[in-house]
Protein backbone atom coordinates (compact mmCIF):
# COMPACT_ATOMS: atom_id res chain seq x y z
CA UNK A 1 0.00 0.00 0.00
CA UNK A 2 2.53 2.35 0.82
CA UNK A 3 4.81 1.41 -1.71
CA UNK A 4 1.65 2.65 -4.37
CA UNK A 5 1.38 5.67 -2.71
CA UNK A 6 4.93 6.76 -2.84
CA UNK A 7 5.21 5.52 -6.37
CA UNK A 8 2.24 7.52 -7.52
CA UNK A 9 3.67 10.91 -5.75
CA UNK A 10 6.77 10.34 -7.60
CA UNK A 11 4.82 10.24 -11.22
CA UNK A 12 2.97 13.41 -9.97
CA UNK A 13 5.98 15.13 -8.94
CA UNK A 14 7.67 13.51 -11.89
CA UNK A 15 5.60 15.09 -14.45
CA UNK A 16 5.38 18.21 -12.59
CA UNK A 17 8.93 18.24 -13.03
CA UNK A 18 9.14 18.06 -16.46
CA UNK A 19 6.56 20.40 -17.44
CA UNK A 20 8.54 22.67 -15.51
CA UNK A 21 12.03 21.79 -16.82
CA UNK A 22 10.76 21.78 -20.46
CA UNK A 23 8.73 24.96 -20.29
CA UNK A 24 9.39 27.04 -17.31
CA UNK A 25 13.10 27.15 -16.70
CA UNK A 26 13.95 29.68 -19.05
CA UNK A 27 10.30 30.96 -18.96
CA UNK A 28 8.42 33.23 -16.35
CA UNK A 29 4.71 32.49 -14.98
CA UNK A 30 2.38 33.47 -17.47
CA UNK A 31 -0.86 35.54 -17.03
CA UNK A 32 -2.98 34.07 -19.42
CA UNK A 33 -5.70 32.16 -18.71
CA UNK A 34 -5.19 29.60 -21.63
CA UNK A 35 -1.89 28.56 -20.06
CA UNK A 36 -2.59 27.45 -17.13
CA UNK A 37 -5.77 26.00 -18.57
CA UNK A 38 -3.81 23.64 -20.99
CA UNK A 39 -1.11 23.22 -17.92
CA UNK A 40 -4.47 22.21 -16.01
CA UNK A 41 -5.64 19.85 -19.02
CA UNK A 42 -2.10 18.10 -19.14
CA UNK A 43 -1.54 17.51 -15.66
CA UNK A 44 -5.16 16.27 -15.11
CA UNK A 45 -4.68 14.14 -18.10
CA UNK A 46 -1.44 12.67 -16.48
CA UNK A 47 -2.83 12.46 -13.38
CA UNK A 48 -6.25 11.86 -12.91
CA UNK A 49 -5.64 8.15 -14.29
CA UNK A 50 -3.40 7.65 -11.75
CA UNK A 51 -5.30 8.98 -8.77
CA UNK A 52 -8.43 6.63 -10.35
CA UNK A 53 -6.06 3.75 -10.44
CA UNK A 54 -5.22 4.62 -6.65
CA UNK A 55 -8.68 4.62 -5.71
CA UNK A 56 -9.45 1.68 -7.46
CA UNK A 57 -6.76 -0.25 -5.56
CA UNK A 58 -7.43 1.43 -2.58
CA UNK A 59 -11.14 -0.25 -2.56
CA UNK A 60 -10.24 -3.91 -4.22
CA UNK A 61 -7.63 -3.55 -1.04
CA UNK A 62 -10.27 -2.71 1.33
CA UNK A 63 -12.56 -5.12 -0.03
CA UNK A 64 -9.94 -7.98 0.15
CA UNK A 65 -9.52 -6.72 3.69
CA UNK A 66 -13.16 -7.09 4.80
CA UNK A 67 -13.25 -10.56 3.35
CA UNK A 68 -10.55 -11.43 5.22
CA UNK A 69 -11.80 -9.98 8.08
CA UNK A 70 -15.10 -11.95 7.56
CA UNK A 71 -13.10 -15.17 6.77
CA UNK A 72 -11.49 -14.51 10.13
CA UNK A 73 -14.21 -14.12 12.28
CA UNK A 74 -16.12 -16.93 10.25
CA UNK A 75 -13.52 -18.46 11.30
CA UNK A 76 -13.30 -17.67 15.08
CA UNK A 77 -17.10 -18.70 14.77
CA UNK A 78 -16.18 -22.38 13.46
CA UNK A 79 -13.79 -22.65 16.47
CA UNK A 80 -15.80 -21.65 19.16
CA UNK A 81 -18.71 -24.32 17.84
CA UNK A 82 -16.23 -26.50 17.47
CA UNK A 83 -15.10 -25.40 21.66
CA UNK A 84 -18.38 -25.67 22.53
CA UNK A 85 -18.94 -29.51 20.79
CA UNK A 86 -16.12 -30.69 22.36
CA UNK A 87 -17.23 -29.70 25.75
CA UNK A 88 -20.19 -30.90 25.43
CA UNK A 89 -19.35 -34.44 24.20
CA UNK A 90 -16.15 -34.13 27.42
CA UNK A 91 -19.37 -33.66 29.82
CA UNK A 92 -21.36 -36.50 28.37
CA UNK A 93 -18.32 -38.78 27.97
CA UNK A 94 -16.99 -38.52 31.36
CA UNK A 95 -20.70 -38.73 32.83
CA UNK A 96 -21.33 -41.73 30.79
CA UNK A 97 -18.05 -43.27 32.67
CA UNK A 98 -19.26 -42.40 35.94
CA UNK A 99 -22.96 -43.86 35.34
CA UNK A 100 -20.93 -46.82 34.63
CA UNK A 101 -19.23 -47.38 37.47
CA UNK A 102 -22.39 -46.64 39.46
CA UNK A 103 -24.63 -49.02 37.55
CA UNK A 104 -21.79 -51.60 37.95
CA UNK A 105 -21.76 -51.73 41.47
CA UNK A 106 -25.52 -53.31 41.09
CA UNK A 107 -23.84 -55.67 38.85
CA UNK A 108 -24.94 -59.25 40.34
CA UNK A 109 -25.16 -62.76 39.93
CA UNK A 110 -27.15 -65.54 41.81
CA UNK A 111 -25.68 -69.22 41.82
CA UNK A 112 -27.87 -72.11 43.64
CA UNK A 113 -31.10 -73.05 43.74
CA UNK A 114 -32.65 -69.62 41.98
CA UNK A 115 -35.75 -71.74 40.99
CA UNK A 116 -36.23 -72.75 44.25
CA UNK A 117 -36.44 -76.31 42.96
CA UNK A 118 -33.90 -78.04 45.63
CA UNK A 119 -32.47 -76.64 49.04
CA UNK A 120 -33.98 -73.21 48.04
CA UNK A 121 -30.01 -71.88 48.90
CA UNK A 122 -28.97 -69.21 46.64
CA UNK A 123 -25.96 -67.24 46.72
CA UNK A 124 -25.12 -63.95 45.31
CA UNK A 125 -22.43 -62.38 44.06
CA UNK A 126 -22.09 -58.68 43.30
CA UNK A 127 -19.60 -56.20 41.59
CA UNK A 128 -16.24 -57.10 41.02
CA UNK A 129 -16.90 -60.36 43.07
CA UNK A 130 -19.27 -61.30 40.49
CA UNK A 131 -16.96 -60.88 38.04
CA UNK A 132 -14.41 -63.19 39.54
CA UNK A 133 -16.94 -65.69 40.01
CA UNK A 134 -17.58 -65.29 36.45
CA UNK A 135 -13.81 -65.60 35.49
CA UNK A 136 -12.54 -68.30 37.46
CA UNK A 137 -15.42 -70.77 36.58
CA UNK A 138 -15.10 -70.07 32.57
CA UNK A 139 -11.12 -70.68 32.61
CA UNK A 140 -12.33 -74.17 34.42
CA UNK A 141 -14.51 -74.99 31.59
CA UNK A 142 -12.72 -73.90 28.90
CA UNK A 143 -9.75 -75.95 30.37
CA UNK A 144 -12.42 -78.49 30.61
CA UNK A 145 -12.89 -78.06 27.30
CA UNK A 146 -16.34 -77.43 27.60
CA UNK A 147 -18.17 -76.19 24.47
CA UNK A 148 -18.82 -72.25 23.70
CA UNK A 149 -22.47 -73.36 23.60
CA UNK A 150 -22.96 -74.68 27.08
CA UNK A 151 -20.87 -71.75 28.61
CA UNK A 152 -23.01 -69.12 27.25
CA UNK A 153 -26.00 -71.16 28.47
CA UNK A 154 -24.21 -71.36 31.84
CA UNK A 155 -23.83 -67.73 31.71
CA UNK A 156 -27.29 -67.01 30.62
CA UNK A 157 -28.42 -68.92 33.76
CA UNK A 158 -26.62 -67.20 36.46
CA UNK A 159 -27.34 -64.24 34.76
CA UNK A 160 -31.04 -64.44 35.19
CA UNK A 161 -31.61 -60.50 35.36
CA UNK A 162 -29.63 -59.41 32.03
CA UNK A 163 -27.06 -58.03 34.28
CA UNK A 164 -24.29 -58.74 31.64
CA UNK A 165 -26.21 -57.15 28.71
CA UNK A 166 -26.72 -53.78 31.01
CA UNK A 167 -23.26 -53.29 31.37
CA UNK A 168 -22.05 -53.76 28.02
CA UNK A 169 -24.53 -51.70 26.69
CA UNK A 170 -23.56 -48.57 29.31
CA UNK A 171 -19.70 -49.45 27.80
CA UNK A 172 -21.09 -49.73 24.20
CA UNK A 173 -22.79 -46.21 24.15
CA UNK A 174 -19.56 -44.51 25.13
CA UNK A 175 -17.74 -46.35 22.69
CA UNK A 176 -20.35 -45.21 20.30
CA UNK A 177 -20.23 -41.28 21.90
CA UNK A 178 -16.61 -41.42 20.82
CA UNK A 179 -17.03 -42.38 17.66
CA UNK A 180 -19.84 -40.06 16.80
CA UNK A 181 -18.06 -36.99 17.56
CA UNK A 182 -15.08 -36.88 15.31
CA UNK A 183 -12.68 -36.64 18.63
CA UNK A 184 -9.66 -38.74 18.07
CA UNK A 185 -11.11 -42.00 18.53
CA UNK A 186 -7.92 -43.77 19.59
CA UNK A 187 -6.96 -41.13 22.44
CA UNK A 188 -10.37 -41.68 23.97
CA UNK A 189 -10.37 -45.62 23.31
CA UNK A 190 -7.77 -45.37 25.83
CA UNK A 191 -8.90 -43.22 28.04
CA UNK A 192 -12.33 -44.97 28.29
CA UNK A 193 -10.13 -48.36 29.13
CA UNK A 194 -7.92 -46.49 31.66
CA UNK A 195 -10.79 -44.68 33.65
CA UNK A 196 -12.64 -48.43 33.33
CA UNK A 197 -13.05 -50.37 36.40
CA UNK A 198 -10.27 -53.40 35.29
CA UNK A 199 -13.66 -55.73 36.48
CA UNK A 200 -15.91 -54.37 33.90
CA UNK A 201 -13.35 -54.73 31.24
CA UNK A 202 -13.19 -58.27 31.86
CA UNK A 203 -16.88 -59.02 31.91
CA UNK A 204 -17.22 -56.87 28.46
CA UNK A 205 -14.98 -59.00 27.19
CA UNK A 206 -15.86 -62.37 28.23
CA UNK A 207 -19.75 -60.95 26.88
CA UNK A 208 -17.45 -60.15 23.49
CA UNK A 209 -16.73 -63.95 23.67
CA UNK A 210 -19.45 -65.68 24.49
CA UNK A 211 -22.59 -63.42 23.00
CA UNK A 212 -23.32 -62.41 19.85
CA UNK A 213 -25.38 -59.56 20.33
CA UNK A 214 -25.42 -56.45 18.20
CA UNK A 215 -23.80 -54.20 20.49
CA UNK A 216 -21.08 -56.56 21.03
CA UNK A 217 -20.62 -56.45 16.80
CA UNK A 218 -20.23 -52.84 17.43
CA UNK A 219 -17.42 -53.24 19.98
CA UNK A 220 -15.62 -56.01 17.96
CA UNK A 221 -15.45 -53.95 15.29
CA UNK A 222 -14.31 -50.73 17.32
CA UNK A 223 -11.32 -53.06 18.49
CA UNK A 224 -11.29 -51.30 21.33
CA UNK A 225 -10.86 -54.39 23.51
CA UNK A 226 -7.67 -55.27 20.92
CA UNK A 227 -5.03 -53.90 23.61
CA UNK A 228 -2.38 -56.08 25.62
CA UNK A 229 -3.38 -57.27 28.74
CA UNK A 230 -7.11 -57.55 27.25
CA UNK A 231 -5.99 -59.75 24.54
CA UNK A 232 -4.29 -62.25 26.57
CA UNK A 233 -7.15 -62.47 28.96
CA UNK A 234 -9.85 -63.06 26.24
CA UNK A 235 -7.40 -65.80 25.09
CA UNK A 236 -7.80 -67.21 28.19
CA UNK A 237 -11.14 -67.49 28.33
CA UNK A 238 -12.22 -68.51 24.81
CA UNK A 239 -12.98 -72.02 23.72
CA UNK A 240 -11.02 -73.70 20.77
CA UNK A 241 -13.87 -75.87 19.11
Amino acid sequence: MRKVLLSSAGVIVAVCSLYYFNFGVNGHLSSKTDVWAQFGDYLGGVVNPILSFITIYLLINSIKLQREANSSLIDEVKRQESLEEYKKFEVRFFHLVECQDSNFERFCVQVGDVDGQTDGVVEEFTSGAAVTYLEDNIVILVKAKVKKEVITKWLSEVDANDCIFSVVRRFYLIVKLIDNCGVEREDYYETLVNLTDIKIISLVAMACTYYEWDIIKYIHDSKILERDGVKEFVSQISTHD
